[in-house]
């Protein structure tokens, strides 16, 4: 009986940590060029460049994430160009902390990199 169940608790152990190599796999191992969504709130707005105009800024945000009942942090690169919109207006980077957001992303070379952002939730000042 005691080896039945030793074997059984290791069977249990091998199935958590598969479980958790999957639920943890980078972005740099979705094959490149893939478009993905991911939705979270925004964190915090890095702007490295930005030319207050509509989809005139990059940077880069970061993402709480709510995956399987655990929170997750993930960085996204926005470049100069990307469409940032709430409903049908435009929205600046810079004002994105605090709100949800639905991101549609490719990875290149290992990073996230945004190619259209929607706000869905905007944060109150």
């Amino acid at each position: 009986m005691c080896g039945e169940t030793a074997s059984a608790v290791g069977f249990l152990i091998r199935i958590s940590f598969l479980v958790a190599a999957l639920v943890a796999l980078p972005a740099a191992a979705e094959p490149a060029g893939v478009e993905r969504r991911i939705d979270g709130r925004v964190l915090r707005v890095t702007v490295t460049l930005c030319q207050m105009k509509p989809r005139g800024c990059a940077g880069y945000l970061v993402l709480e994430l709510n995956r399987l009942g655990r929170r997750q942090q993930v960085m996204v690169q926005v470049r100069m160009g990307v469409p940032i919109r709430h409903e049908d207006d435009y929205v600046l980077l810079a004002t994105l902390p605090g709100s949800a957001v639905s991101v549609v992303h490719v990875t290149e070379k290992g990073a996230i990199v945004a190619r259209s952002i929607e706000v869905t939730d905007i944060a109150s000042p």
